[in-house]
């Protein structure tokens, strides 16, 4: 299959710039969308643990959990054979749209990206649940301003208070749905 489209190479840090073999982020016209999508990305796999990911996104698929679609695919750019990469769907306002689970917001949590977050005794942030500031939305829920994080902050919040008073588990429980984080809870182990 061909298709023209704009391409870069993506991540933010060594592992996906510092190789020969980069991943690359992929953006066709609207009208010129593959599997539904306009945005999607080519995983170059350099180490045994992003191979995992793939078998992790399948596992995921298997469990009904909400995961990108993900396959292994011979690459051409150019014209030029590439190698062999992973498709992958690019988390945004499209993958929540396939998944008919429209609005909605996505949030993607950075702990090493660009983001520095200095917590009260003067360390680096390295849990993404005990700040807002760790946190960048990629897709907008029309219910809210698009500048609004305030499903997030309840989250970060309700999480903070059960971890001092044990105060809360019942407001958490509401905003989940129980089976559904069964399932993601086996999926984790």
């Amino acid at each position: 299959i061909s298709y023209e489209s704009k391409f870069r190479y993506r991540g933010d840090y060594f592992v996906h710039w510092a190789y020969d073999k980069k991943s690359i982020r992929v953006k066709s016209k609207k009208n010129n969308l593959y599997n539904n999508v306009n945005k999607f990305n080519f995983i170059a796999p350099k180490t045994n643990s992003q191979i995992n990911n793939y078998a992790s996104y399948k596992l995921a698929n298997h469990l009904s959990l909400i995961s990108p679609n993900v396959e292994f695919v011979n690459l051409h750019l150019n014209n030029k054979y590439y190698g062999v990469t992973y498709y992958i769907d690019q988390i945004d306002e499209s993958f929540l749209r396939n998944r008919y689970l429209m609005p909605g917001d996505i949030y993607r949590g950075e702990i090493w990206g660009r983001t520095k977050v200095i917590n009260s005794k003067n360390y680096l942030e390295n849990n993404l649940f005990n700040s807002e500031k760790l946190w960048e939305k990629v897709s907008v829920n029309n219910h809210y301003s698009e500048d609004s994080i305030a499903p997030l902050s309840k989250l970060i919040q309700l999480i903070k208070k059960i971890r001092i008073s044990g105060e809360g588990i019942e407001e958490l429980e509401d905003m989940f749905d129980l089976e559904y984080m069964a399932r993601f809870s086996l999926y984790e182990s």
